[in-house]
């Protein structure tokens, strides 16, 4: 089957822009939960290729529309386990604001979503 390039260019955004969070806090606004990709890491220590799926999310962030992708984890405490909780809670996760607060270890940042914990309780950011 031939590929319709006038089509998948249509499909294209003009500037695709990503959420990179700093350290603090952002409010962001989930519009779409798009498509599943995969992305791949080389360790510049040993050469070794390492594969992450990730999911595609659309959100709103300072008024502005941007691509947000998230590690798909196993774990319930990653930043998509929490985000799983929101949706698992909340009924969907289209539509909802949640409160993000990012912390660098200095080798990575680390997530809490407010919203994924008893909000009658002070959130802990360490």
């Amino acid at each position: 089957m031939e590929m319709d390039y006038a089509s998948e260019f249509e499909k294209m955004q003009d500037k695709v822009d990503w959420f990179k969070p700093t350290t603090g806090m952002h409010k962001v606004k989930i519009v779409e939960i798009g498509k599943d990709y995969e992305t791949e890491f080389t360790d510049r220590n040993t050469g070794e290729v390492t594969k992450q799926q990730k999911k595609l999310f659309i959100i709103e962030h300072d008024g502005k529309a941007k691509n947000w992708g998230i590690t798909k984890s196993l774990s319930k405490a990653s930043l998509y386990g929490q985000l799983m909780l929101v949706g698992k809670e909340k009924g969907k996760l289209e539509g909802q604001t949640i409160t993000v607060f990012v912390k660098n270890n200095g080798v990575r940042n680390e997530y809490t979503i407010a919203e994924a914990y008893d909000t009658s309780k002070p959130v802990e950011v360490k």
